[in-house]
C-alpha cells in the first residue's frame, strides 16, 4: 500500500495498471487521430524515378482543352489515353521532389504518357513505368504514368 502526502492510499499495482490502461487509450485516440493518412504505408507506388508495374484496360476520353477547359462549348476536345486499373492504389508522396510532394489515395485511373498507347486502346494491358503528379491543364488525372513499357495481357 502507498500513502501519500495528504494520508490518502492506495494500492500501487492498480495505479501503475491503471495509469498504463490510461497511456494506452490516449496512444490509441492518438493514432486514430493522426494526421499520418493510413494510406502511407508500403504498399503504396512511389513517384518517380522508381518505376512501377500495373495493369488495367486502356481507355479513350475525351476532355475540353484551350482556351478554356470546360467553360465554353467552343473549347477544342482532347483526348486521353487513360488506364482504368484492376485494383485501387494509393501513391505515397516524394520528400526530395516538390513536384511530387502529395500523397494521392483511392487512384483508380491514370493517364499515360506514351507515344504508341493508341495501338493498345479498349485492350486489358500491363504497363510499367514511372509516376508523376498533374502539373498541367493538359493532365487528366491527378497521378499519370509515363510509360516504358505496354503489352496486351490474355483475356
Amino acid at each position: 500500500m502507498i500513502v501519500d502526502g495528504q494520508g490518502r492510499s492506495g494500492c500501487a499495482i492498480g495505479s501503475d495498471a491503471s495509469a498504463r490502461g490510461r497511456m494506452q487509450l490516449k496512444l490509441l485516440i492518438g493514432l486514430a487521430l493522426s494526421p499520418w493518412p493510413a494510406f502511407a504505408s508500403i504498399d503504396c507506388l512511389p513517384f518517380e524515378p522508381e518505376r512501377v508495374e500495373l495493369s488495367g484496360t486502356l481507355i479513350a476520353r475525351d476532355f475540353r482543352g484551350p482556351p478554356n477547359y470546360g467553360e465554353s462549348l467552343n473549347d477544342t476536345l482532347e483526348r486521353a489515353h487513360i488506364v482504368v486499373l484492376e485494383q485501387e492504389t494509393c501513391v505515397r508522396a516524394s520528400i526530395d521532389d516538390a513536384l511530387n510532394a502529395e500523397s494521392f489515395e483511392s487512384i483508380f485511373e491514370l493517364q499515360v504518357v506514351s507515344d504508341d498507347s493508341a495501338a493498345w486502346l479498349n485492350r486489358k494491358v500491363y504497363v510499367s513505368g514511372t509516376l508523376f503528379s498533374a502539373h498541367s491543364g493538359h493532365h487528366r488525372t491527378p497521378v499519370l504514368l509515363r510509360v516504358t513499357e505496354i503489352r496486351e495481357l490474355p483475356e
